[in-house]
């Protein structure tokens, strides 16, 4: 049998090719063909991580520390595998495609930093990625001429004699990460790198508290991902290319209400025409940039807003958007669309107070609407009014409906009844209902009642973690609402059937495997294999059994309705406005 030392120099170089270079090291012990392969190799990766060694730190008091003769010795270790390493690449010669350095936890390196950009600079580097923890990045960087991707994180770039330095004109793709530069430098960075085409900013820049960056007219842009500290502003020049723009405040800032800190975009130029995408998390004053928006935007498909606090209204005209999103703006209360080339909306709010107004000119094809909403107040008759001008403000689309609920109900179910505005429930394709237990049971009126006053959902959706359980009671208020009704129906007990249970026609109960899909900063939970069937049959006990067998599960309750229904009391035309009298009889469904 043959080993491995016999191979053909060709194959044990393609091999090698396919290893990370980690794993590629270790193979240069095999034999000697196998270290002249690891020699032969375009990359170069050098990392010294103390993180990745925290298993020979001291603790003592609850801390953690470094032994100094410890740490000497790895120092020690690791820049003599750096000599020679880079000894090796100068004694061969060869070309680097790509190299990286990682020093971390470590500091007063400089020398070995500016030896280790010496070598991939005068090698013909193309893929350059350092990481410096803190160091100064040596003025020999820019003598790089060859690179391509360059990623810089966390060093320090100073003005020193940019302004004699030639620009990188090969330059496709910059990466900088907490990267501490001022104004000006930043500025004769950038214009040394007029030919990228993708630009990443992130958590840049120096003391001052309202800093901008002034990136100037870049031809070859087409993605441009930027994420600022609090209060810092983009100003971006012409940009004609640009297909991608991405613009965020920092994380720690733009879920708190209470310490919102948006980040400020400038955008000078009269049109980017071809941009497709623009997604905006924390931008003060977004609702300039929509101005003029199809002229400003005129091929643009995706619209995202997130976290966008001072966004009240908004007034969106495009022939070209096809998606747009909006989530957790908290003080949005009216919106409106003329997008006849819509394919799908998002509305989704995981601290909702206010549901907003939404008004559509009609499409001119098939859309869906995605609406998710957390609301932990109290449920109201008001509640359950805005929610159903919500569902009726979307009715040419495809609808599914998320709702969560937490905080108390005091509706009244008549009134609910007696002042829908609109003929009929609407459609709802999907429903996944959560509600706390303190909601359930600060009504005596089910919450499912006042939503098949609402909607009819063709699908009602359960997501079952069977560990944390938090959602028990509202399977047990579907199980009651709609699995126990069949029974009822089979026993001829037809005088407990409510209203929307005589229009429910067929129900079939499944179980699928969940599967977890991140959109963005949404989470959505789509089917995989069905697991189980037929369970509308079951007891509540061998339901919940069944149920239990599954850890990680989507219940699925598929409901059939009789067409041409109305809710009870309804019979209006759409253009019907709410009674301004209120009927005189009264149940005991009002809850104070």
């Amino acid at each position: 049998m043959a080993s491995m030392d016999d191979m053909p120099e060709d194959i044990i170089n393609h091999i090698s090719s396919f290893l990370s270079y980690k794993q590629a090291t270790k193979t240069s012990v095999l034999s000697k063909s196998w270290l002249n392969a690891w020699r032969a190799r375009p990359t170069v990766s050098l990392t010294l991580d103390y993180e990745n060694f925290s298993e020979e730190l001291e603790e003592e008091g609850g801390y953690r520390f470094w032994d100094t003769r410890t740490k000497d010795k790895r120092n020690r270790k690791f820049s003599k595998h750096v000599r020679r390493t880079l000894k090796n690449c100068t004694k061969e010669k060869m070309g680097i495609e790509e190299f990286m350095l990682v020093v971390r936890g470590i500091f007063m390196w400089d020398s070995l930093i500016k030896r280790c950009l010496q070598v991939a600079v005068t090698s013909g580097v193309k893929k350059l990625y350092l990481d410096l923890c803190g160091s100064y990045l040596p003025e020999i960087f820019f003598e790089a001429k060859s690179v391509v991707d360059v990623s810089l994180r966390e060093l320090e770039l100073v003005e020193q004699s940019m302004e004699n330095i030639r620009g990188f004109d090969h330059l496709k793709r910059l990466s900088l990460y907490m990267v501490q530069l001022d104004n000006v430098t930043f500025e004769h960075m950038i214009s040394c790198c007029l030919s990228i085409e993708i630009l990443e900013i992130t958590y840049c820049g120096g003391d001052e508290f309202s800093q901008y960056f002034d990136v100037p007219d870049l031809d070859n842009l087409w993605e441009f991902t930027v994420k600022l500290k609090r209060d810092q502003s983009l100003i971006l020049h012409e940009a004609p290319n640009l297909e991608s723009l991405f613009c965020s405040s920092h994380e720690d800032f733009i879920r708190n209400i209470d310490d919102w800190t948006p980040c400020w975009l400038d955008l000078r130029s009269s049109q980017y025409k071809n941009l497709k995408t623009l997604v905006l998390y924390a931008v003060g004053h977004c609702y300039k940039i929509l101005i003029q928006m199809e002229h400003r935007f005129p091929h643009l498909e995706n619209l995202t807003i997130q976290y966008c606090q001072d966004l009240k209204r908004i007034k969106i005209k495009s022939d070209s958007l096809k998606e747009i999103q909006l989530a957790d703006n908290w003080g949005l209360n009216k919106a409106q669309f003329d997008i006849p080339s819509i394919v799908r909306f998002v509305f989704a709010d995981n601290e909702c107070k206010i549901i907003p107004v939404l008004s559509f000119i009609a499409a001119s094809g098939h859309w869906t609407s995605d609406i998710s909403i957390s609301w932990v107040g109290n449920l109201d008759t008001s509640w359950f009014f805005k929610l159903q001008r919500l569902l009726a403000s979307l009715v040419q689309s495809k609808i599914s409906v998320s709702l969560e609920v937490g905080g108390t109900m005091s509706f009244d179910f008549n009134e609910i009844r007696d002042n829908l505005t609109y003929h009929g429930p609407q459609e709802v394709h999907e429903l996944t209902l959560n509600s706390h237990r303190e909601s359930l049971l600060s009504s005596p009126v089910p919450v499912l009642d006042v939503l098949f006053q609402i909607c009819r959902p063709k699908t009602i959706r359960q997501h079952w973690i069977d560990i944390l359980r938090k959602n028990i009671e509202t399977l047990k208020l579907l199980y009651d609402g709609l699995i126990l009704r069949k029974n009822q129906e089979q026993s001829h007990n037809l005088q407990q059937l409510k209203f929307w249970q005589n229009n429910l026609k067929g129900l079939k109960v499944e179980i699928f495997k969940s599967r977890l899909v991140w959109e963005g900063d949404l989470r959505k939970y789509y089917a995989g294999k069905q697991r189980e069937q037929q369970l509308e049959a079951l007891d509540w006990e061998n339901f919940l059994k069944v149920v239990n067998t599954h850890s990680n599960a989507l219940i699925h309750f598929g409901l059939e309705w009789k067409a041409s229904v109305e809710p009870e009391g309804t019979k209006r035309k759409a253009t019907d406005k709410p009674r301004e009298e209120k009927s005189s009889k009264r149940s005991n469904s009002k809850v104070v």
